[in-house]
């Protein structure tokens, strides 16, 4: 499948807002900055502002993200279509707000992170959060949105392979889950 408009994607009319912990550092290639538009956080987390002149290194978070979002072969096409296009971090984070209800912030926006889950607690909000300080906060545990919880999408070395299932340039290493271990391996 080849993107060539946001219709083609299935959406299941969720509400996603996906919580890293702080802005990238401050190349213009990778800060998302979203202020004086209309968008609830100051910066669009993970979200890469010059998708089209950055490397596949530099996609790492960005890239499983978008996977684990959609699917690996779709994230795929999104950013192909999004090179292909010269579109900007803005206008990703803003199509995928329109398209798609789906939010990016950093925990550092906490105000900000507060006023949007109030003001979303009642729809079907689903949130992942990408930052173990996060994970005890109220402001999540007190909602009524489904929360997920993960590792960074950043990490390498021997958490890399948690993201086998949601990164097109995977090295599909193939791990067992947890389950699969003490369900088949463990001495029970």
């Amino acid at each position: 499948m080849s993107i060539t408009n946001y219709s083609e994607i299935k959406n299941d009319n969720a509400i996603r807002l996906i919580v890293g912990l702080s802005e990238y550092n401050q190349s213009s290639l990778v800060v998302t900055n979203m202020l004086r538009r209309n968008y609830p956080f100051d910066t669009a987390a993970f979200v890469v502002n010059d998708v089209k002149n950055c490397n596949t290194s530099e996609l790492n978070s960005f890239r499983r993200v978008l996977g684990m979002i959609f699917s690996p072969t779709v994230a795929e096409d999104l950013v192909n279509y999004w090179k292909q296009n010269n579109f900007s971090g803005p206008r990703i984070a803003l199509d995928l707000k329109k398209h798609f209800q789906i939010y990016f912030s950093n925990y550092s926006e906490k105000n900000n992170l507060t006023t949007f889950i109030k003001q979303n607690n009642t729809k079907n909000l689903k949130i992942i959060l990408f930052t173990v300080k996060s994970f005890e906060d109220p402001i999540f545990e007190n909602s009524n949105a489904e929360i997920f919880k993960y590792t960074h999408p950043s990490q390498r070395g021997s958490t890399q392979q948690l993201f086998d299932a949601f990164d097109y340039c995977s090295k599909h290493y193939g791990f067992s889950s947890a389950d699969d271990i003490e369900q088949k391996f463990s001495i029970k």
